[in-house]
């Protein structure tokens, strides 16, 4: 089952007489359950292509299909229910909400959505990213691990198909990165996600099934890194 689908996908922005093409003319799916790596320089798309295909940016051409739904048809309210119930998003800057616990960041999602809260699958998102004993800090009381961490079990916790990752470990160092990593895969095979992650860093990228490389707005599949098999 194809879980994302973009088709002739563009992104132009004018800034004064210049027009820039952060998106050009783009094609790519991703597979129900596949990890896919978009890497590639600053200022190359990257970030751009992961917002239009989460509908947090409007595309200048083209389409984007979410589990077979052109999201870009939605109206902006339509649009931003399906992407609580059908898409996960992690940032590098975590934006949690500074004046609320772990657990009030986490279960949000579900507040806006007037889910009722399923505790077993909270526990359970608690207890594989670690966080259980943090529920009731506040952002400035965790480290930066952390914060990414309770990002993460907010992105989880409505059951998203899809999860979109943008340089979700820039900002963590090397071994937090290396449990970041591990955590997101076992969560995306304990919960039967698909996992498109923007990243600069080549070793990350190396562990995903498909990686694209973007250049000046062009995407195209990577030919140079290899999938480890250890």
């Amino acid at each position: 089952m194809t879980v994302l689908q973009c088709d002739n996908l563009t992104k132009v922005y004018h800034q004064g007489d210049n027009i820039i093409s952060a998106v050009r003319t783009c094609n790519f799916s991703v597979e129900e359950g596949q990890f896919v790596a978009i890497v590639g320089t600053s200022g190359s798309g990257k970030s751009t292509l992961l917002q239009l295909c989460g509908g947090l940016d409007t595309p200048s051409g083209g389409t984007v299909y979410v589990n077979g739904r052109d999201i870009f048809k939605l109206k902006s309210e339509e649009l931003a229910e399906y992407r609580r119930k059908h898409i996960g998003f992690i940032f590098q800057s975590y934006n949690l909400i500074p004046v609320f616990t772990a657990l009030e960041n986490i279960i949000m999602p579900s507040l806006l959505d007037d889910r009722r809260l399923s505790f077993p699958h909270i526990n359970e998102l608690l207890e594989i990213l670690g966080i259980a004993d943090r529920i009731h800090h506040l952002p400035h009381e965790m480290s930066g691990g952390q914060q990414q961490r309770v990002a993460v079990a907010r992105a989880l916790i409505n059951y998203p198909s899809l999860m979109l990752a943008d340089e979700p470990t820039g900002n963590l160092d090397k071994n937090s990165a290396k449990e970041l990593m591990d955590l997101l895969l076992k969560t995306k095979e304990v919960q039967h996600q698909t996992l498109v992650m923007v990243t600069h860093d080549d070793g990350i990228a190396a562990m995903a099934d498909k990686v694209y490389r973007m250049d000046d707005g062009y995407l195209a599949p990577d030919t140079k890194l290899r999938r480890h098999t250890t």
